[in-house]
């Protein structure tokens, strides 16, 4: 539940998600790797995040 609240809170008060809000819906994901928050994900950049962390394994 509070990674729930945690996103409802960025989606409400990021300007990323400023079309949704007041439209029912829930907005776009994003990816939150420790302080670092992710925004916007297309495929290209979620697949480059995926490499930089097998690294780090």
């Amino acid at each position: 539940m509070k990674n729930l609240k945690e996103f409802i809170k960025i989606r409400d008060t990021h300007d990323t998600y400023k079309g949704i809000r007041g439209r029912a819906m829930v907005g776009i994901p994003m990816l939150k790797i420790g302080d670092e928050v992710i925004i916007g994900l297309s495929e290209e950049k979620l697949l480059e995040i995926v490499e930089k962390y097998k690294e780090v394994e």
